[in-house]
């Protein structure tokens, strides 16, 4: 685990110096730290967080400073700058699959094309913010955490996951504080999962479980998930775990997305969540996923939002 920092956020010229030439300086930039970093296995579910780590209240250049991987070299584009006090605040640069994640905060900055999916390397890396850098975060094979739950920390610590936006909202990833999925002794592919969820939320009859691939997320936000053909099980489930066997495998270099859905057992599911805009998510039949004998979506009962 390596970080540095540059000694100073400035360059000086001595007078009478005919011609300088140096890397751009972005003004009211320089104390923030590569935080935290993310990556789930595919790289499709990445985010960057930085944290303004000298009480530097007027630090608002941080989106034009920018981020960067030294593996990939791709580097963050026209990020927006932040205004009022920066002190201690945070700034979050993410893939689109990240904001589309149930309950996800909503990116400072979102990376597209070519940028949107491995914008770093899930094996060994350095991320540098700002082009001197003013700091960077390195890993080297087995640092990095790809479950899905875990962030590297700066200092070379792991833990669950805290992606927290410039507005200090936050969130925990689905495994640590809604949906745990895990692989049963002999199925080592995940061809045979073992759901488990939270019920804490009064009011639910039954639940049902759909799910989707990664193309299969919207490219906005406020846009519609789609869903795959509903497998053996998947409907009228009285209460978690439930094990559904005939996983299918995705694609390389793809993912499956799963969502449990409460309903009354009969034809209303319940809400889908929010997304990062703070918006109901949208399934693709009128709203509901059309799914499990369902014809209607009711979201009275807010629990879990």
């Amino acid at each position: 685990m390596e970080r540095k920092r540059s000694s100073s956020g400035r360059w000086w010229i001595a007078v009478g110096a005919a011609v300088c030439a140096s890397q751009p300086v972005f003004a009211g930039a320089h104390t923030w730290d590569v935080h935290e970093v993310f990556s789930n296995a595919s790289g499709t579910i990445q985010f960057i967080e930085l944290l303004e780590s000298n009480g530097g209240a007027a630090e608002g250049g941080v989106g034009s400073a920018g981020v960067s991987s030294v593996a990939t070299g791709k580097a963050s584009d026209a990020c927006p700058n932040v205004t009022g006090s920066t002190a201690n605040k945070r700034y979050l640069v993410a893939t689109p699959a990240f904001a589309a994640l149930p309950g996800a905060p909503l990116p400072n900055c979102t990376l597209s094309g070519p940028d949107a999916v491995d914008f770093f390397s899930k094996v060994a890396d350095t991320i540098r913010y700002g082009s001197l850098p003013y700091d960077t975060l390195s890993f080297t094979s087995g640092q990095l955490p790809t479950d899905g739950v875990r962030s590297l920390f700066e200092g070379g610590t792991t833990g669950n996951a805290t992606p927290t936006n410039y507005a200090g909202q936050t969130f925990a990833p689905p495994g640590v504080n809604g949906l745990l999925l895990e692989k049963l002794p002999g199925f080592p592919d995940g061809a045979r999962l073992s759901f488990s969820w939270n019920v804490n939320c009064l009011g639910a009859a039954r639940y049902h479980i759909v799910y989707g691939l990664d193309s299969d997320l919207p490219a906005a936000l406020g846009g519609v998930y789609n869903l795959q053909a509903p497998g053996i099980g998947q409907c009228a489930i009285v209460a978690p775990p439930k094990v559904l066997t005939g996983i299918p495998a995705p694609a390389p270099g793809g993912f499956l997305w799963y969502l449990v859905l409460a309903d009354n057992a009969s034809t209303v599911e319940g809400s889908w969540g929010l997304d990062g805009s703070g918006g109901q998510r949208t399934g693709p039949t009128g709203g509901h996923s059309g799914q499990c004998s369902m014809t209607s979506k009711s979201i009275v009962n807010t629990c879990g939002q």
